[in-house]
């Protein structure tokens, strides 16, 4: 005598094992790509402010406010921080200037935190550009 076997659940079983790890797959692609695509908004960011600050070196302000006009909706302007220094320890033409642009990411993928224990991803991209114009800055017989 032949016995049945019901197998109608297990491919449900199954789809449902692989469908929720399929899931956090994708939460966690995106997350990381969220995470590139800040970092690139900042690193550009920093271009526009390292350029805008080699023709304006005295425009603290005015290089902040470039660089956070230069970031993507999906970066809030109040959470960014802006940094401008002068290496070479003044603003005369030839000298450098770095533009320092930094954020925090918080990660919504729920699984990360074995990752990243507090949940954040500090971000930080910079730039350096070379001062073409003098400025109030460039000090006295400074070449």
């Amino acid at each position: 005598m032949m016995t049945i076997r019901r197998t109608s659940g297990q491919a449900l079983v199954e789809f449902t094992l692989f469908f929720t790890l399929l899931l956090l797959l994708i939460a966690g692609v995106v997350d990381v790509g969220f995470v590139l695509f800040k970092y690139t908004a900042l690193s550009d960011a920093a271009q526009e402010g390292a350029a805008y600050a080699a023709i304006n070196p005295a425009d603290t302000p005015g290089i902040e406010d470039r660089v956070k006009d230069a970031l993507s909706s999906l970066v809030p302007e109040d959470e960014v921080t802006v940094d401008v220094t002068f290496p070479d320890g003044h603003a005369c033409p030839g000298a450098r200037v770095k533009v320092a642009v930094s954020t925090d990411h918080m990660v919504l993928f729920p699984f990360a935190r074995t990752f990243v224990p507090d949940g954040t991803v500090h971000l930080s991209a910079d730039a350096l550009q070379t001062v073409l114009q003098s400025s109030a800055l460039c000090p006295t017989g400074t070449p």
